[in-house]
């Protein structure tokens, strides 16, 4: 099948989403979050791409980039290619670490990129992780607060924040405001198990099987294998195991 030619954008503004392979997990722990900061960071350097906002969720990822002289695809290529060496190495790995190639839609407004900026700092609320998006850590909402942030050097703040007041303490305040409104919160479905994050299932099997690599399970004998997977569905849905632990969602039913 031919792939459509991408977008391309007259302002260089795209909003990216990269995706886990089968919806499943990017980052296993802080230290792959910040190996994919790192390098983002790298090559921004290298290319002079503005990074406007960002996002890392268990398995996938939000970025909102204005390319330069490099194209989108360049920049991603560079990206995406090291973080995929850098997971199968470190976790023995082989084949794809993400779902096919990354989405990027051209932001051409300015209302529409205040807007992508806030749906990007609010996933976390949305996906029941946080109360506010400024108690994440893992996104650039912190650096636009000005508060405590990781890699706070790493996003473009100035230029978005002078849209809002062209008086610092002002901008930073209703951008804020802004960030914070219209939440659309999903409801919680109705379970006999209780509600866990990915991040808290992922640290939960990690302690519940200490002795064994969550990314190895899949490459268990199939015996062994199937035991742990039916020690985990007592605990988590049928979904969050596929996703963390890398297998087919079927397997999981018939384990």
């Amino acid at each position: 099948m031919v792939r459509k030619p991408r977008q391309k954008s007259k302002s260089g503004i795209y909003h990216v989403t990269i995706r886990g392979n089968n919806r499943q997990l990017i980052f296993y722990d802080d230290a792959d979050r910040h190996y994919l900061l790192s390098k983002i960071q790298k090559v921004k350097s290298e290319t002079g791409f503005e990074l406007y906002a960002w996002c890392l969720m268990d398995n996938h990822v939000h970025l909102v980039i204005r390319e330069k002289e490099v194209s989108i695809s360049k920049i991603m290529q560079r990206v995406n290619g090291s973080f995929s060496m850098y997971m199968n190495k470190k976790h023995y790995g082989t084949g794809h670490t993400y779902e096919g190639r990354f989405y990027s839609k051209p932001i051409e407004t300015i209302l529409y990129l205040h807007t992508v900026i806030r749906y990007t700092h609010q996933n976390p609320v949305r996906s029941l992780i946080t109360s506010l998006p400024s108690d994440y850590k893992w996104s650039s909402c912190r650096a636009y607060y000005q508060s405590d942030s990781l890699f706070a050097h790493l996003t473009d703040t100035k230029g978005i924040l002078n849209y809002f007041s062209k008086d610092p303490l002002k901008a930073v305040l209703k951008f804020k405001r802004y960030t914070e409104s219209v939440y659309d919160l999903p409801q919680k479905k109705s379970t006999s198990k209780p509600y866990y994050t990915d991040t808290e299932v992922l640290n939960l099997i990690q302690s519940k099987f200490p002795q064994i690599n969550i990314s190895q399970i899949k490459h268990l004998p199939v015996k062994e294998r199937n035991e742990i997977l039916k020690q985990l569905k007592k605990e988590f849905t049928a979904n969050q195991i596929s996703r963390i632990v890398g297998i087919a969602i079927t397997i999981v039913w018939k384990a």
